[in-house]
This record gives structure tokens, sequence and C-alpha cells, in this order.
């Protein structure tokens, strides 16, 4: 009796862990979809971990590049790609890692290109995580629409950007994303409603969940 009593009572399996990278280019509201899908899944009782790569370097970054001489809001240029960009992915995959190891799902926005390119995102363990699934989108936003909503954010990050934008922009494909060795990321519109991005995001979700 106690021991229908309990297998009726015990709570169910929670679902099976997923990676969820958003990506695409500044200003196309990357870590605003991963929030609003983070409140979305743990308002339905899946809770999602956020993992945002401009938080976990958000401390480090800016001190580094101060102690080179250089400008600490600089998150574009040859240097900071150079000495600091990789440390940002790697801490964030860390932390990613630890989630998915404790069977939570992991929401990671952020631009994520050399890792895109060389189709790594689709194979999570060649990142050093566990092999989950994995869900890889990629936000476009045409390039007049990009710089008008970096210019009207005025985030002191968007500095080198603004000043160099026609090196900055060179290779962008109008919002497109770039040609990747492995699949292609599916494309989410940034200017489609958020209810469609989140709708369009929890059926991929579901499909690799499902196998």
């Amino acid at each position: 009796m106690t021991s229908q009593a309990s297998s009726a009572t015990s709570p169910a399996a929670p679902p099976p862990p997923v990676v969820l990278f958003i990506t695409g280019p500044a200003a196309c509201g990357k870590s605003t979809l991963a929030r609003e899908w983070v409140r979305h899944r743990l308002q339905r009782g899946d809770p999602w971990t956020l993992i945002d790569k401009d938080l976990v370097g958000g401390q480090h970054g800016p001190r580094i590049l101060e102690l080179m001489g250089a400008d600490p809001n600089d998150r574009d240029s040859p240097l900071f790609k150079q000495e600091v960009r990789d440390l940002d992915y790697r801490a964030t995959l860390q932390l990613a890692d630890e989630q998915l190891r404790l069977g939570g799902s992991v929401a990671l926005p952020g631009p994520w290109t050399r890792e895109l390119v060389a189709g790594l995102l689709e194979q999570p363990e060649q990142l050093g995580l566990p092999a989950v699934p994995s869900v890889v989108v990629w936000m476009s936003l045409s390039d007049a629409e990009r710089r008008r909503r970096v210019e009207q954010r005025g985030n002191p990050l968007d500095r080198w950007k603004l000043k160099h934008w026609a090196a900055y922009a060179k290779g962008s494909r109008d919002g497109a994303p770039p040609e990747c060795k492995g699949p292609a990321p599916v494309v989410l519109p940034a200017e489609q409603p958020l209810a469609e991005q989140l709708a369009t995001i929890e059926a991929l979700v579901a499909r690799k969940r499902a196998g």
C-alpha cells in the first residue's frame, strides 16, 4: 500500500537536457530572446539556465584590457579577439558543462561565430560539453536595421563597432548566417513577434528531445 502511494505521488522524470545556442549579429535581440525563453519554460515547469557570454566575461574582460592599456569597453577589435574573446567563451562553456552534467538545460546567447562556422555547435562534445541534443538558431537582421539599433541603444561596448563600422560589418551578408561546415542554423527573423520566435524554438527543442 505504501509502495503504491509512493509511486502515485513520485514526481515525473525531468525532460532530457538540451543546449540552445542563440546566435546572430550585435543588437539582434539574442539576450532578450534567451531571457524570454527561460522565463517561458520556467512557467511551464521546465526550468532552464541562462548563461550569457557578455555577463560571464563582464568582469574579467574589461580588467584584462585595462591592464594591457586598451579600452576596457572594447569587445570587437583584433586585440580583444586575440586576448579576451576565447576566455569569455571557455568560461561560458565551463558553466554550461556543469549544468548539463547535472541534468539541466542551458540557453547560451552570443555570436558564437567561429564555432558556428566550424560546425561545432551541432556537436556539443566538440566544445567539451556532454553529448546532449543541440538546437542552433541564428537571429537575422539587416545591416541597416542593425546599425540603427546599435546607435539607438548607446552601449559603450559598441564604440569600436561604430567607429570601424565598415570593417566590422564586412562579410555580414546583410543578416544572413555565415557559411558553415556543418548544418546551417535555423534562421529566426529578429523582427518577428516574440511569440512566434518562442514557438519555433519550442518545436525545435521538442523535436530534439524526441530523438
